[in-house]
C-alpha cells in the first residue's frame, strides 16, 4: 500500500487490533465461565471458591502473556514494513539525483527502526502490565484484574446467600459493567492545577494509538533523512475522500518548503497534528506528478460537503454532510461491536436470555447501520463490526 494512502496506518495495525480485541473477549470468557459455574453451586461449595480462583487468574495471565508475545512480534513486523515502504517511496527521487537509494539494511536505518520499535514495545509492556490493566465498574471505579476478580467472587457469595434471584441480578450487572468497560489501561496524570488524577482508556484503543504514533514517527524521521540526502525542496500533502472541512482546500496539493511553512502557520489544525490524519511527504518539485489531479481534489471536496438525506428512528427525514455521515458510521460500528461483546459474555456465563437480547440488539443496530449507509450512499465495512473470536 502507498504510504500516502490515508488508511496506511490503520491497515498496518488491523491484525494487532484483532489480537487485542480477542484478548479482551478471552479474558471476559474466563470470568463469565466462572459466573456460570458459581450459579450452579450451592452455598457450601461457594465458600470454598477461592481455592480454584487462583487457577482462573493464572489462565487470564497466560492469555495476556500469549497475546503480548504475539503483539510484540507484530509490532516489530509493522515497523520493518513501514521502513521498507518509506524507502520505496524515496527511490524515484534518488534515481532523479542519480544517487544510490537507501536500504533498510543501512546501519542508520536499522538503528532508527530499532529505536522506534523498542520504544513502542516498551510502552506496550507498560500499559499491558497485569497491575495496570483491569475494568471500570458501574460506579466508575477502576480495579486491576486480580482485584476485580476477587471482588466478583465476594459479590457472588453475598448474592448467593441472599438468594439465587439476587445472584443472577447481581451477575447480570457485573457482566454488563465489564462488557461496557472492556479491558482498560490505567494512567496517572497531572491536571492544569497541578493536581494528580487517574484516568483509563480501553486497552486496544490505547495500543493502536501508540503504534500508529510510532508509524508516524518512523515515517517522519526516514523521510527527513532521505529528503536531506536527495535534496527535497517541497512536500505533497496526502489526500482522502470525505475529508474534514478545514483541510479540504489544502489536501493533495504540492507546496515548496517555504510555502508549506507559511501554510502551517495559518492553519488552526496544522497538518499531522491535533488528530489530523494527513501526512506531508517530501518531494522534489516537478519530479513526480501529484497523486490526485486538481479535478479529482475538487470532486473530493464536493463529495465531502454534499448533503445527503436519511430517515431517523422516528421516521423523520434529515440531512447531513457526507463527511458527517462517515462519523455516524463509526458510531454505529462501535455500538455493534459492544453489543456483540456483551452477547458473547452473557452466552459464556450461561445467561441465555440476555445473550439472546444482545444478539437481537446487535442485529437491530446492524440493520440501522446498513439502512443508514444505503441512504447516504456509503459502503459498509464488515471488518469494522467484527470482534475477536
Amino acid at each position: 500500500m502507498d504510504i500516502r494512502n490515508i488508511e496506511y496506518a490503520q491497515t498496518k495495525t488491523r491484525r494487532l487490533f484483532e489480537l487485542l480485541n480477542k484478548q479482551n473477549n478471552d479474558v471476559l470468557a474466563v470470568i463469565c465461565e466462572r459466573i456460570e459455574d458459581l450459579g450452579a453451586k450451592d452455598i457450601n461449595q461457594l465458600k470454598s471458591v477461592l481455592e480454584y480462583s487462583i487457577k482462573d487468574l493464572s489462565k487470564i495471565e497466560k492469555i495476556i502473556a500469549n497475546t503480548s508475545g504475539k503483539s510484540l512480534s507484530e509490532i516489530s513486523q509493522i515497523f520493518e514494513q513501514t521502513a521498507k515502504d518509506n524507502l520505496n517511496f524515496a527511490q524515484i527521487f534518488y534515481k532523479y539525483r542519480q544517487m544510490p537509494p537507501r536500504s533498510e539494511t543501512d546501519a542508520s536505518i536499522r538503528q532508527l527502526i530499532q529505536a522506534v520499535s523498542s520504544k513502542t514495545q516498551h510502552e506496550f509492556l507498560n500499559i499491558t502490565n497485569s497491575t495496570t490493566v483491569g475494568f471500570v465498574n458501574s460506579a466508575g471505579q477502576f480495579r486491576n484484574i486480580r482485584s476485580d476478580y476477587f471482588s466478583l467472587i465476594d459479590n457472588a457469595i453475598t448474592a448467593a446467600v441472599t438468594g439465587k434471584e439476587d445472584y443472577y441480578t447481581t451477575m447480570q450487572n457485573v457482566i454488563k459493567s465489564m462488557s461496557d468497560s472492556g479491558l482498560r489501561a490505567r494512567f496517572e496524570g497531572i491536571n492544569k492545577n497541578g493536581k494528580p488524577y487517574v484516568y483509563t482508556r480501553r486497552l486496544d484503543s490505547q495500543v493502536m494509538m501508540n503504534v500508529q504514533d510510532g508509524i508516524r514517527q518512523l515515517t517522519t524521521e526516514i523521510q527527513r533523512q532521505t529528503a536531506a540526502e536527495y535534496g527535497a525542496d517541497g512536500v505533497e500533502i496526502s489526500a482522502h475522500p470525505l475529508c474534514a472541512p478545514d483541510h479540504l482546500g489544502v489536501q493533495g496539493k504540492q507546496y515548496s518548503n517555504e510555502k508549506f511553512e507559511e501554510l502551517q502557520a495559518t492553519l488552526k489544525r496544522p497538518i499531522s497534528t491535533m488528530n489530523c490524519r494527513h501526512f506531508a511527504f517530501p518531494i522534489i518539485m516537478g519530479v513526480n506528478q501529484a497523486v490526485y489531479s486538481s479535478q479529482e481534489l475538487k470532486q473530493m471536496a464536493r463529495d465531502s460537503n454534499k448533503y445527503v438525506k436519511y430517515t431517523d428512528l422516528r421516521g423523520k427525514e434529515k440531512e447531513m454532510t457526507r463527511y458527517s455521515a462517515t462519523q455516524r458510521q463509526r458510531q454505529f460500528e462501535l455500538e455493534i461491536r459492544k453489543a456483540k461483546e456483551k452477547q458473547k459474555a452473557y452466552k459464556t456465563a450461561g445467561d441465555k436470555l440476555n445473550a439472546k437480547r444482545m444478539q437481537k440488539e446487535a442485529l437491530r443496530l446492524k440493520k440501522q447501520y446498513v439502512k443508514f449507509s444505503s441512504e447516504v450512499k456509503l459502503k459498509i465495512n464488515e471488518k469494522r463490526i467484527r470482534i475477536g473470536t
